[in-house]
């Protein structure tokens, strides 16, 4: 609740003194009940005090993912030495009401380590054969309490629950690490393995409670705030997963037909990315149909989370500087029209936030020279911006993982 109310109040402005006050108070005080609590040992309500401490510390430190990464890892150490990666139905002595919470509490740390691990891009730490905790279930919190001798059923995924979107989100997170395996596997994966993933990753998404299932704003105009956002953080991962599953397959040849699939997705998923960044930007406004839930964009555009709108910036660039410098990549009117509007509306709110971290500053400052956003203004027309740039095109810049394009293909 405390985690709850500092997000709510940090909606109008993030970088007030007294909110950061009251989190850092927050997190000191935490941090002393771990200690004198003996965390190391296991216990009641200990993983859900790391959880919170690590929420506080994603709060303070918007740089320090390695920090993070490692106290994640601890909570992961900690919940397999108090048996949260078994399902609590093995245990007899466990009550359904405290089996059902531990399983609450096992989905979030499993998500959290697919999360964290994969802006490491490090392989997770939990692996799915070695747990068998089943997913919470669809349930109200009045559904059950502590005096339940028979857990209810899980109510129709046409109700919303507290848990429906946290069930929604496990689904694709459950697709980020077997991406994040692939991708980061040092030995090469043939062609059809990458296309197995995409087709087990648009199953995924139509598995979707059909409640979170993407629908255009004119459309949703009667559905809750808080649901549309849902959707969007739904489908900003999907199209994070395509890109990073299809990605390596814009660097090879063009007459390469059979990397066709791969290309076309991987470049509309970035423009999908910045499309719904347009969206947060616009419709978390005073007259927006996402103000109620503007607190997402401060979230979305906070260090970690932004680094999907990075990465959308950063294929779009590499596509157009491919189109500019090799005569075997076309790009239509259309599409080229899309892209590069996308792109220079994007640009201001790169070049003037004042969260960007120095490494994402730099990097957008050289992308945008590379496409002539940098002196460009509203009322230039798109196809000016097309024009060549007096410097090179190369695009080794470490923290894209350029590499990653220039990489051996699968066979």
């Amino acid at each position: 609740m405390c985690v709850a109310t500092l997000c709510q109040h940090s909606i109008d402005d993030p970088t007030d003194p007294e909110i950061q006050g009251r989190v850092r108070v927050f997190r000191e005080q935490t941090l002393h009940s771990l200690i004198l609590g003996q965390y190391t040992r296991g216990g009641e309500y200990v993983l859900e005090t790391l959880i919170n401490y690590l929420i506080c510390e994603s709060f303070m430190s918007q740089e320090d993912e390695t920090g993070l990464w490692l106290v994640q890892g601890i909570i992961v150490q900690l919940a397999l030495s108090q048996g949260y990666h078994r399902d609590p139905h093995n245990f007899p002595s466990i009550t359904p009401f405290s089996g059902e919470m531990r399983r609450r509490v096992w989905a979030v740390i499993v998500q959290l380590d697919l999360r964290l691990s994969s802006q490491m891009a490090l392989p997770c730490v939990l692996k799915s054969q070695q747990y068998d905790t089943a997913e919470p279930r669809n349930l109200l919190d009045t559904d059950f309490d502590e005096n339940t001798i028979d857990l209810p059923p899980s109510r129709p995924e046409t109700e919303v629950t507290p848990v429906l979107y946290s069930l929604a989100k496990g689904r694709i997170d459950k697709m980020m690490g077997l991406v994040n395996d692939i991708v980061n596997d040092t030995k090469e994966h043939p062609y059809t393995e990458i296309m197995e993933l995409d087709r087990k990753l648009q199953e995924a998404e139509a598995s979707l409670p059909p409640i979170f299932t993407w629908q255009p704003l004119s459309q949703s105009f009667m559905v809750a705030p808080e649901i549309v956002m849902h959707r969007v953080l739904l489908q900003l991962a999907i199209q994070r997963l395509t890109i990073w599953l299809h990605r390596k397959y814009l660097a090879p040849s063009y007459t390469h037909t059979c990397y066709q699939h791969s290309r076309k997705a991987c470049v509309q998923a970035a423009i999908k990315v910045l499309e719904f960044q347009q969206i947060v930007l616009e419709e978390t406004q005073g007259d927006g149909l996402l103000y109620p839930t503007r607190w997402a964009r401060w979230m979305l555009l906070s260090s970690r989370p932004r680094a999907v709108f990075l990465l959308g910036v950063s294929i779009l660039c590499y596509y157009v500087q491919l189109t500019k410098s090799r005569p075997d990549v076309s790009l239509d009117e259309s599409t080229g029209s899309k892209i590069h509007g996308l792109l220079r509306n994007a640009y201001p709110l790169w070049l003037h936030s004042t969260t960007v971290s120095r490494e994402a500053r730099r990097a957008i400052d050289y992308l945008s020279l590379r496409l002539g956003l940098q002196e460009q203004e509203i009322g230039v027309p798109l196809a000016d911006s097309t024009a060549e740039t007096p410097q090179d095109t190369d695009m080794s810049l470490d923290q894209f993982t350029w590499d990653a394009y220039e990489g051996k293909l699968p066979k």
